[in-house]
């Protein structure tokens, strides 16, 4: 008898001589969707929320971050300028800026625009995220 379907359609039988061949490919697929399956399990299971102790090894971590280390020498001589400009400005005595509304709005109108940007970013990526996964 021929094999069927669920929709009713008879299902061909191999022809003579294929049979090897078709078992080797599908172990091989199998094999495949196995190595994929480990290799993009890390990716595919839903992202875990981070906890306090994260935060903290985080932290213990800076001092070995590469991107730290490439951007050493621009950080540490832009801290160097502040403090000397805050020690200028306290030893000599030097007065503050006569009004520091407009700095104060723009700064807080700015700031709100990059929170609004980073999450609409962080949105397309999240949705990017879950189609990809939809597509492996």
């Amino acid at each position: 008898s021929v094999p069927r379907r669920n929709s009713g359609e008879s299902v061909p039988h191999h022809v003579e001589g294929q049979g090897h061949a078709d078992t080797a490919l599908d172990a091989a697929s199998a094999s495949s969707a196995a190595l994929e399956e480990t290799y993009y399990a890390e990716y595919l299971r839903p992202p875990s929320r981070l906890s306090s102790s994260d935060w903290v090894d985080s932290i213990k971590s800076l001092p070995r971050s590469r991107v730290l280390y490439r951007i050493r020498h621009p950080l540490l001589s832009m801290t160097l300028m502040a403090v000397v400009a805050s020690i200028w400005h306290c030893v000599f005595e030097m007065p503050g800026l006569a009004t520091l509304s407009a700095h104060t709005l723009l700064g807080s109108a700015l700031s709100l625009l990059l929170v609004f940007r980073t999450n609409s970013a962080y949105q397309r990526f999240q949705e990017g995220r879950k189609i990809w996964n939809d597509i492996l």
